[in-house]
């Protein structure tokens, strides 16, 4: 089992990427596929700040945002990647999970503004519209995770 799970700096993501470790330890040949995409901002300049920058600051990023979607986990017999990209979130999870033939993405929610949903729809919500794959939006991770733990007895 493949799973891709979307990850950004929100508790919410983190616990699914958690969750999904988890999940597919239950599997002999779980894989999950962390992915950070940094998303460039329209309003900045970037006549300013090369690429290269750009993406060494996606990189801090993404190590802390993975170093706390692992602390403390047992990740034994799960093989973990980690993929950080500049882009439209979205758009790259897409993209990424195609190229991978990753079996599901899994994604969090997190409550946006409502300045933010005039402006924008959410990351999920754009996956779950544009994806062939199965998506799963995992609100309370730890609440399946005890059902799973249920069924699984």
């Amino acid at each position: 089992m493949k799973i891709l799970v979307g990850v950004n700096d929100s508790n919410d993501s983190q616990d699914v990427a958690r969750w999904a470790i988890k999940f597919a330890s239950q599997d002999k040949n779980g894989e999950v596929i962390l992915v950070f995409v940094e998303k460039r901002m329209p309003f900045i300049s970037y006549e300013d700040i090369t690429d290269e920058q750009l993406m060494a600051l996606a990189q801090l990023d993404g190590e802390i945002i993975f170093e706390k979607c692992l602390k403390g986990l047992d990740t034994k017999g799960v093989i973990i990647h980690e993929k950080i990209v500049l882009g439209d979130p979205s758009t790259e999870i897409l993209k990424i999970a195609k190229e991978e033939k990753v079996d599901f993405i899994a994604l969090g929610t997190r409550a946006l503004s409502p300045v933010c949903k005039m402006f924008m729809c959410s990351v999920s919500e754009r996956v779950i519209k544009k994806s062939t794959i199965p998506v799963i939006i995992n609100r309370f991770p730890f609440e399946s995770e005890k059902i799973l733990q249920t069924a699984n007895t």
